[in-house]
């Protein structure tokens, strides 16, 4: 009989059924205090105890953020979503479980959403927990303060702060939402010893930091970094860490442009005027070396190997950068030749032929947004030596062109596969698809279990190394794929491990 009710830290939580019967969801479960008034630009505070039994049956206010998504954004996920209230009181996340006790101890997955640290939420239309059940996985979904509110720094915050310690607010949001899970997924069926944590895009990010922060030590057993993070060489340009210095810096320009001068004061400013000012600055409230946080920027943390050593997937769409080619402009495209050259030297004009540069010079420029590291279907993943090391990692390179538009295989498009969704998409999606998506689902599940994504019934998937320059192809064809590539789709992957 499926568990439609479960008790945990804070009291008894009631939930409902999902798509199959027999899972269960518990939609917008708390897991820390909501972040308002007094906690508004504070470290997540546990959660108080409530009497009688918790309606965990509706999905909860996304995080506060500008109603600015693209035309593309809006069409493709914000689906059902769409209408939902954003709220400064967030700190929530589901469950879907299909345990039909809490002695079942499943494998978990634990999902960040992208968005840019700017916007987004966690049960956007692509989001289902009913296929990682039907391998025996539990999904959790997790909500986590963005932009303004999850990340502005400033020297009279990290004052108050007992941790000597500001701007990292979303981050830590997400470390206490894993801290809770780990603390009570058992009650869900859920094995707290074997958690994978992913995400894509500003998720994938999310999951590099949360691999380089001691905060989440023993609680994370494995991670897909889905189409961001990895390691940059500091030179990451989409969603830079910064220092504490320039971090409070912006923050003290902010409380200027906010006309204020105290955190009283600061704290007392509506919510939807920060969402004005988050809307003028754009997608620049990103983490920074706090000292608490996170001690040194993540790429000196994993070239020290001082991160979680756990095995990794990693991987990038063919197409990232065709999500923002409507406002690539010619400057964008001389920059991403002049940064190639300054970074590649010897290796630059082939890397700009295999970037498709002379053919398509502004398309080759969403680069920028990459600082010119990685051709336009890498610009989300840098797959270099150093993660070589992680025990083991397995790389993927997704293109399939998603059918009902040009835009191939786009940013983001890989999350109806991953999720196996592809039923709540207005895409007219074939058999090629729906055999894919299986396949993506089942290898993640395979790699929740034991480590490997490999299984009865799949192609094989080696781990990608130095030695072995191999990834797995997800699209019409499913096999390993050997860099660089034939076509000048693939990527050169020799440029950046010996940049």
């Amino acid at each position: 009989m499926a568990m439609r009710e479960t008790k945990v830290e804070n009291g008894r939580l009631r939930g409902t059924a999902s798509g199959i019967p027999s899972v269960t969801v518990f939609k917008g479960v708390p897991y820390a205090k909501p972040p308002v008034g007094a906690l508004r630009w504070r470290e997540p505070q546990p959660c108080e105890d409530w009497s009688g039994v918790y309606d965990a049956t509706y999905f909860r206010a996304m995080a506060a953020q500008p109603d600015d998504k693209s035309a593309l954004d809006k069409r493709e996920f914000c689906g059902f979503g769409s209408h939902e209230i954003s709220s400064e009181d967030c700190l929530y996340l589901n469950i879907w479980t299909p345990a039909q006790s809490p002695e079942e101890r499943l494998p978990v997955l634990f999902y960040i959403h992208g968005g840019g640290l700017y916007q987004g939420y966690s049960y956007d239309i692509t989001v289902n927990g009913d296929s990682f059940a039907r391998h025996g996985c539990i999904l959790v979904s997790v909500e986590y303060r963005v932009g303004i509110l999850g990340f502005l720094a400033h020297a009279a915050l990290a004052d108050e702060s007992a941790h000597d310690a500001s701007g990292n607010y979303g981050m830590l949001d997400q470390t206490a939402a894993l801290q809770w899970v780990h603390r009570n997924i058992t009650a869900f069926g859920g094995d707290p010893e074997n958690i994978t944590v992913f995400g894509q895009s500003a998720g994938a990010f999310s999951t590099t930091w949360q691999l380089c922060t001691s905060l989440t030590e023993g609680l994370i057993s494995k991670a897909l970094i889905q189409s961001g993070g990895g390691y940059g060489g500091k030179t990451v340009g989409l969603l830079p860490t910064k220092t504490r210095e320039e971090a409070e810096q912006q923050g003290a320009q902010i409380f200027r442009d906010l006309g204020v001068s105290t955190l009283e004061e600061a704290r007392k400013v509506p919510t939807e005027q920060l969402m004005e000012v988050q809307k003028r600055y754009g997608m620049v409230f990103t983490p920074n070396v706090d000292g608490y946080f996170l001690p040194e920027h993540p790429d000196d943390i994993i070239a020290k190997r001082k991160h979680c050593r756990v095995p990794v997937m990693i991987g990038f769409c063919a197409d990232e950068s065709a999500w923002f080619r409507e406002s690539l402009t010619e400057a964008d495209a001389r920059l991403f030749v002049q940064t190639a050259r300054e970074k590649y030297g010897a290796y630059a004009e082939k890397y700009l032929e295999l970037c498709g540069c002379e053919q398509e010079p502004i398309l080759s420029a969403g680069c920028r947004f990459h600082d010119g590291l990685a051709a336009p279907d890498m610009a989300y993943c840098e797959l270099t030596a150093e993660w070589d090391d992680w025990s083991p990692t397995y790389a993927y390179y997704f293109d399939r062109r998603l059918p009902g538009d040009n835009y191939g295989a786009f940013h983001a498009g890989d999350l109806w596969y991953v999720f196996r969704s592809l039923h709540r998409s207005w895409r007219p999606f074939t058999g090629v698809d729906f055999e894919l998506a299986d396949a993506w689902n089942t290898y993640l599940c395979n790699f929740a279990k034991t480590g490997d994504p490999n299984g009865a019934g799949l192609p094989e998937w080696t781990p990608y190394t130095a030695y072995n320059r191999e990834a797995m192809e997800l699209g019409k064809q499913i096999g390993m794929l050997s860099y660089p590539g034939k076509a000048s789709s693939k990527v050169l992957v020799d440029c950046i491990l010996h940049r």
